[in-house]
This record gives structure tokens, C-alpha cells and sequence, in this order.
């Protein structure tokens, strides 16, 4: 991979990149770009690592607690990254009272009290909660896998109408 990078040096080894993509990478770029197939085999997933404290608690202390949430899906270049704004845009507009006002806020504490992770859910995005553990005294910790109903955002307010709509159209 380095050679490439070194290569893009000279005037000449971009020239043929640029023109000959395909042969240049060995078919693992184009100018036409993936297929819908090939998008949709294409699949990701990430784990999320997150420490903290009990709300009201002393943020001088160490967190006390932690959380792993992996999250998956398919098509993470074009179909994915779409959507992801999209639903974004639609919470902001929709959930505007929900969220953190002022200044540049981290996406988490922007849309902490929204329904994001549903609106997400529905699309086809997966978050599994792989673990929790909260500090129980000096040096003991519990730890365990989480059910379905124990999900790190099922306290957040729900829509009383019921607003989350399928990609087809139809409402939930």
C-alpha cells in the first residue's frame, strides 16, 4: 500500500491511475463504481466503548460506569451514510425541543433524548448492547450480557404519535 502512496509521487503514476483505475488496482476500483449487489454484500459492523457517571453524580471521581453497544448494518459507502443523514435531519427538525442547545455539541449528547436509534432500527441499522457493568464498591464489578428490553435507550421519550415510518412509506 505504500508503494502507492510514494508512486502518486510522479506525474506519471497518477496520469495512469486516474485513467486506468480498474487495472491499476486490480479491479478493486473503477470509474463506474460498485454494483447494487455489490453494495448490498457489503456489510460493517463497530463497537462503541463508553465510560461514565449516574446522572447527577461527581464528574471529578472516576466513571463508574461502562457500556459496549456494537452496531451493523449493510452498504456502508452509499445507502447507509444517506440514511444516517436523513434521519438525523428528520429528528433535528421533529425533536428540536429534545435536544442539547447551543454552541458545538458531540452527536451523543445532541440526540441523547431523541429517538435517533429507533428512526435508525427501522432503516436496517443493528445496535446489540454487548456489555454493561457499573463499579459495586472498591475493585468489584458486575458485568453481563443485556436482553433486548435492557437497551441503553429505552428510557428515552417516545413520539406520542408514533411518527417512525418504514422505507416503503407505510407507518409503524
Amino acid at each position: 500500500m505504500y508503494l502507492y502512496y510514494y508512486l502518486s509521487y510522479f506525474k506519471f503514476f497518477r496520469k495512469l491511475l486516474i485513467n486506468f483505475p480498474r487495472l491499476m488496482t486490480i479491479g478493486y476500483a473503477s470509474e463506474k463504481g460498485p454494483s447494487q449487489k455489490m453494495r448490498q454484500d457489503t456489510k460493517y459492523n463497530f463497537v462503541l466503548n463508553g465510560k461514565g457517571w449516574d446522572i447527577g453524580a461527581d464528574l471529578n471521581t472516576t466513571p463508574t460506569k461502562k457500556m459496549s453497544v456494537k452496531v451493523s448494518g449493510c452498504d456502508p459507502g452509499y445507502d447507509t451514510t444517506s440514511v444516517a443523514i436523513i434521519m438525523c435531519a428528520i429528528t433535528i427538525l421533529k425533536e428540536s425541543s429534545n435536544m442539547a442547545k447551543g454552541g458545538v455539541v458531540m452527536p451523543g449528547a445532541a440526540f441523547y433524548r431523541t429517538d435517533i436509534v429507533d428512526r435508525l432500527m427501522h432503516e436496517g441499522y443493528t445496535f446489540e448492547t454487548i456489555y454493561r457493568s457499573e463499579e459495586k464498591g472498591p475493585g468489584l464489578t458486575v458485568m453481563g450480557k443485556l436482553s433486548s428490553e435492557e437497551l441503553p435507550y429505552s428510557d428515552i421519550p417516545r413520539s406520542e404519535k408514533g411518527e417512525l415510518v418504514r422505507r416503503n412509506g407505510t407507518k409503524l
